[in-house]
């Protein structure tokens, strides 16, 4: 579960992001997504081109390709074992919990952003920033190997 999106563009804040209420990504089609073309932090407002609504996550995507003209595409996922295990993993974490969908959250995230390209967001999920799709997929099938490894060694 989760969103994914990808840069419309270079060096532009649109992308293209999963629309809300789409369950597990592995078989969707374009339907399921929609172009985010901005966002109004302050009024809560996300401005989209599709037939259905953002993810509650689309300011979040919003403000990450603002900040970071590298990435071009982001998975953001819930696993648990991931979110448990964040300090063995030596991932990059969010200092506090805030609500998903949040400005709180975004702000959370925003204070970490530039040490990592892999983001846990405390007791919520992470997000796997990359150049390409295939890079943000890859390093997050990555760390997911990475918390089993460590699961293992705990657990003997």
């Amino acid at each position: 579960m989760g969103n994914l999106s990808f840069r419309v563009g270079k060096e532009r804040s649109e992308f293209i992001i999963t629309a809300s209420g789409i369950g597990p990504k592995n078989m969707i089609s374009q339907e399921f997504f929609v172009k985010v073309v901005n966002c109004d932090f302050e009024n809560k407002m996300v401005y989209v081109c599709g037939l259905r609504e953002p993810s509650s996550e689309s300011m979040l995507h919003y403000r990450i390709y603002q900040l970071r003209n590298d990435v071009n595409a982001i998975f953001h996922g819930h696993d648990d074992e991931i979110t448990k295990h964040a300090k063995e993993i030596e991932a990059t974490e969010t200092k506090e919990w805030h609500p998903y969908g949040t400005i709180e959250l975004v702000k959370s995230v925003e204070n970490v952003l530039s040490e990592s390209n892999f983001i846990v967001i405390k007791q919520h999920g992470f997000l796997s920033l990359g150049r390409s799709m295939d890079e943000a997929g890859r390093r997050a099938v990555a760390m997911k190997k990475r918390v089993k490894e460590v699961i293992d060694t705990l657990h003997g």
